[in-house]
């Protein structure tokens, strides 16, 4: 039996392997078929994400989900880009124009996307809404609850090649991860769903409902 260490929050997810062992604080652990079991509860800790929640954003970690372990050990999420605060009175030809001044643009094709993005992550996403990344080696979504605005500073990725941490300028929102969801417990078209190759995108409703359903 692994060891749990003393004051850490558990859950056991019971698939067809039998049960696993989590020790990540808050996390529950969800396999194809499983029967959830709750967490043990510590004072101001947030389990599961809200059913009749608001949105539900995907944010990938970087290139090849590379930059997960960092996303989940400093509670955050994050993209690049960074230009400086993304106001409300910005227009888009404005975001655009800072991203071309600075070089983080190298097609002019992707400037309309990468604009997107920003946007999405700095004005749109609330405080309260639910976030998705994804681990492609351990096969898991990783579902959480933003709690807080989105703020500009230095962002940390990790190389897939050299497997080296590098750092931008980006934006971050602080997020409490509590529910990782193994990749073959969701059925065919949420995978789609969760497929989409961009960086930041909003997940859609039938999407959402079954991935707060696993997440209980």
């Amino acid at each position: 039996c692994d060891t749990v260490p003393e004051g850490a929050q558990y859950g056991i997810a019971v698939n067809d392997i039998g049960p696993r062992l989590t020790t990540t604080p808050g996390l529950l652990v969800v396999g194809r078929r499983s029967t959830m079991r709750p967490v043990v509860e510590q004072e101001g800790a947030v389990m599961t994400t809200e059913q009749g929640a608001g949105a539900m954003w995907m944010v990938r970690a970087g290139r090849n989900g590379a930059t997960i372990q960092h996303f989940l050990d400093e509670g955050k999420a994050y993209i690049g880009w960074g230009v400086g605060p993304i106001q409300d009175t910005d227009t888009d030809g404005n975001i655009g124009r800072r991203v071309e001044e600075a070089g983080l643009c190298d097609s002019p094709g992707a400037l309309p996307n990468i604009v997107g993005m920003l946007k999405r992550f700095c004005r749109e996403v609330r405080v309260g809404d639910d976030m998705v990344t994804y681990d492609p080696q351990g096969r898991q979504y990783h579902i959480g609850v933003v709690k807080s605005d989105a703020g500009d500073g230095a962002v940390t990725w990790v190389e897939p090649g050299t497997g080296e941490d590098f750092e931008e300028v980006g934006y971050i929102r602080q997020v409490d991860w509590v529910c990782a969801i193994d990749r073959d417990a969701l059925s065919e078209g949420v995978r789609n769903a969760l497929n989409p190759q961009l960086s930041h995108f909003r997940v859609s409703e039938v999407a959402a409902a079954e991935v707060r359903r696993l997440c209980g």
